[in-house]
């Protein structure tokens, strides 16, 4: 696991003590994986750190099409928020009613999948936060 993502994990937790780190993935090369609780509410986070630039559009552009994640294919709700990195969308599935986002910050792609498109909006803004920092 790279070590920024450690360290937003590690941050996130003091920040906001009411979401628990229920669990994260082992090191991997392709992604990083964080499943946060709060009661009834849950928060996916997927973080994809790449070597490079063009590897991470690529990544973001392969996530719209991606079914595997939610077994059907995301609605798109939207584009281009200024405060989410480099490039980002906001998403729903039609039969799940996943809600979520994802966006590209330099060289990593993120998807935030939530109980609802505020808890994601608020997860995203502060991974925004920390890649920005690292």
């Amino acid at each position: 696991m790279p070590p920024s993502v450690l360290k937003w994990s590690l941050r996130y937790a003091t920040k906001a003590p009411s979401w628990k780190l229920a669990r994260k993935s082992k090191s991997c090369h392709w992604f990083s994986y964080f499943h946060w609780t709060s009661g009834k509410s849950t928060i996916d986070v997927i973080l994809y750190p790449v070597p490079s630039r063009q590897e991470a559009e690529n990544t973001f552009q392969m996530l719209a099409s991606d079914d595997e994640m939610f077994g059907e294919q995301i609605k798109v709700l939207g584009i281009g928020l200024r405060e989410l990195g480099d490039e980002n969308r906001l998403f729903t599935t039609p039969s799940f009613g996943a809600r979520g986002v994802d966006f590209r910050k330099g060289n990593v792609t993120v998807r935030i999948s939530a109980s609802t498109m505020e808890e994601a909006l608020q997860f995203a803004a502060y991974v925004v936060e920390v890649l920005s920092a690292a």
